[in-house]
């Protein structure tokens, strides 16, 4: 049989000959800085010094107001609340001075307000910014031993009582005096009558970590709040005892230029709530196909055993109307050395008239809000989970033009926040990128027709080009080099340049290959006589059978950009974990580049026994990412 890896190439894949030598890597694009203009409110909440069985060392929060300058600096004055604090209160009237980047794409670099690396240097969070708000923003801080999340709003002007009415959608998240086993997070809709008080559509409801981690309800007869243009707005739940309620007391608030959303805390605790306009008679046709996320999380289910997890991450999804989402998360996870890696997953969901959805198998609570284009989601029972997702979508500025979102993994799909790695085939999606389709031919060149396409100024090797859609491979030389590493992308058609676009770069970023060339469903694995892993023919227990991926990152011996793989073996230099339905492959024999093709890799494996049979989840792991969106069917032995 022949294996149909990616929808572009009906020829099969091809492979190209040696690049010009390595190139300095790119730095971060700063070319929408002015997308963040004016003075924003924002709350950002951090937890460090956590121990390996996820005790909190300190925690802070900062709230206040920052001013951006186009140039890439800014400007924050507020409050900052800290555990070690020997006052337990609030210190007032602090202001921090840091730099921000906002690439074409959305893409959010800035300083951190609040937490230092051990060599006291500012952590960078990173994250996306959105249509909302307008130009809200969300990020965390994932490459060190801090798990902090940030949100910020554009302010309004001439608030008063009835500035904020109407129904909206809000999450919570608390770490209460401090403490990993007093977490606990919440979700409700808040109907505002615009004259300072409020009720609740439904129930407040939520989980904690001292209240048994299962879901409870906590009602209240309503929620007085004041807002004004001089003090700014404070919610008052019930004064309640703190540890036996889900929320409590007064949080102050601020609501976002648009009115659309609403973020807040306690000024003397460890929390963040976010809230966004509600709205109604919503289905999955109404969902927006791009967010940028970020996420800060408690997993307490271990705690009776003396441990629990802290984690924190940015990331992106891509989403359909048919209920289908790709999503990258870049993970920071507390453990005996913090751990970061870039996930790709796929969720599925139906959303209900309200909003609402819980994707299948996962332990979230998400609604759509504002117009479609804000996610807040929350975890169930010891998920103590706050999630922001912020809508973005893009423009055409050249004639020549490459889609800021559309520079994805050619086989998971996996949005543009997941990064790129050497070798790795790459799709690029945009308008007017070449005259007429072509496809190449061994070995390949750096320009087909009269398109190429430029990372970092090299040319990578061309699979295939048309007006909308180009395969490339990422030349070796784009590797991550100390810190974060950029790669910048432009597609030149007959001499007309396109605007840039810039994603990451890792040492891996692992993808599946599958049957129906989404990213998606069946893997494109094959028994030992080639023939494809189906339904009808399930792999066995005990068998081993081939899987192909891309994005595995360096080879040994090494090979040139896009030729044809040939002996002896180009292995990739990290061994790849293989997990079928969860459960590790005992035996991974293989992991090297198809012979005569070029960014393809093979992984032999062996399906583990006791697996569920049936079609259960395929996932490749390398030592900084994974991707679980793929499936395998599995029978016992007869």
């Amino acid at each position: 049989m022949r294996l149909r890896f990616i929808p572009w190439t009906a020829a099969g894949l091809l492979v190209a000959g040696l690049m010009p030598a390595a190139i300095a890597q790119s730095g971060f694009d700063n070319s929408a800085n002015a997308t963040l203009a004016g003075t924003y409110y924002i709350r950002e909440l951090m937890v460090t010094n956590v121990s390996a069985t996820g005790t909190i060392g300190q925690a802070q929060s900062a709230f206040g107001t920052i001013s951006f300058s186009p140039e890439g600096g800014f400007t924050f004055n507020g409050e900052v609340m800290s555990s070690a604090s020997k006052t337990g209160l609030p210190s007032t009237g602090v202001s921090v001075n840091g730099s921000f980047g906002v690439a074409a794409n959305g893409f959010l670099q800035m300083q951190s307000l609040l937490s230092t690396t051990a060599n006291n240097t500012p952590d960078t969070l990173r994250g996306g910014v959105g249509i909302i708000g307008p130009s809200a923003f969300v990020a965390s801080a994932t490459e060190g031993p801090n798990f902090d999340m940030i949100v910020g709003i554009p302010m309004a002007t001439g608030l008063q009582l009835s500035s904020y009415q109407g129904a909206y959608d809000f999450v919570y998240i608390d770490f209460l005096e401090a403490q990993a086993a007093l977490a606990r997070n919440a979700w409700f809709t808040m109907n505002s009558l615009g004259n300072g008080t409020a009720g609740f559509l439904g129930a407040l409801m939520g989980s904690a970590a001292n209240l048994g981690d299962t879901t409870l309800t906590q009602y209240s007869s309503g929620v007085g709040y004041t807002l004004s243009d001089a003090n700014g707005g404070s919610f008052m739940f019930n004064n309640a005892n703190a540890p036996s309620q889900l929320i409590s007391g007064a949080k102050s608030f601020a609501l976002s230029a648009d009115g659309n959303l609403v973020i807040g805390g306690d000024p003397g605790g460890y929390d963040l709530l976010v809230g966004a306009r509600a709205v109604t008679a919503d289905s999955n046709t109404n969902i927006s196909s791009f967010f940028y996320l970020g996420g800060l999380e408690a997993n307490t289910s271990q705690l009776s055993n003396g441990s629990d997890t802290i984690d924190c991450f940015y990331g992106s999804s891509s989403t359909t109307t048919g209920g289908i989402a790709i999503d990258h998360q870049r993970t920071n996870t507390s453990n005996a050395t913090p751990q970061q890696q870039d996930v790709t997953s796929n969720l599925e969901f139906t959303v209900a008239a309200n909003g609402s959805f819980q994707p299948t198998g996962s332990p979230y609570e998400f609604s759509l809000a504002a117009n479609n284009q804000v996610l807040v989601g929350s975890g169930y029972n010891s998920e103590h989970s706050l999630i922001v997702g912020l809508a973005q979508s893009y423009k055409q500025t050249t004639t020549v033009f490459l889609n800021p979102l559309g520079v994805v993994n050619a086989a998971s799909y996996a949005p543009v926040t997941n990064p790129v790695a050497p070798l790795e085939i790459v799709l690029l999606f945009g308008e007017n990128l070449t005259a007429a389709q072509a496809t190449g031919s061994y070995p390949l060149q750096p320009i087909l027709g009269k398109t190429q396409v430029l990372i970092n100024g090299q040319a990578a090797p061309l699979f295939f080009v048309s007006p909308t859609l180009i395969a490339a491979q990422v030349p070796y030389q784009i590797a991550p080099a100390f810190g974060i590493s950029y790669a910048t992308f432009q597609v030149v058609n007959n001499s007309a340049p396109s605007n840039l676009v810039t994603t990451y770069v890792r040492g891996t970023a692992p993808g599946i290959f599958s049957v129906g060339e989404s990213g998606l469903d069946d893997a494109s694995a094959v028994h030992a006589d080639g023939s494809l892993v189906s339904d009808a023919d399930p792999a066995v227990w005990g068998e081993t059978v081939t899987i192909y991926t891309t994005g595995l990152g360096s080879v040994s011996p090494g090979i040139g950009n896009g030729v044809a793989a040939s002996p002896p073996a180009r292995v990739a230099d990290g061994k790849p974990v293989v997990l079928v339905d969860g459960i590790p492959s005992a035996s991974v024999s293989s992991y090297a580049l198809v012979t005569g093709l070029a960014g393809v890799y093979q992984i032999d494996a062996t399906v583990p026994s006791g697996t569920a049979v049936g079609d259960v989840s395929l996932a490749v792991v390398t030592a900084d990412g994974s991707t679980t969106q793929t499936t395998i069917s599995v029978r016992s032995p007869q």
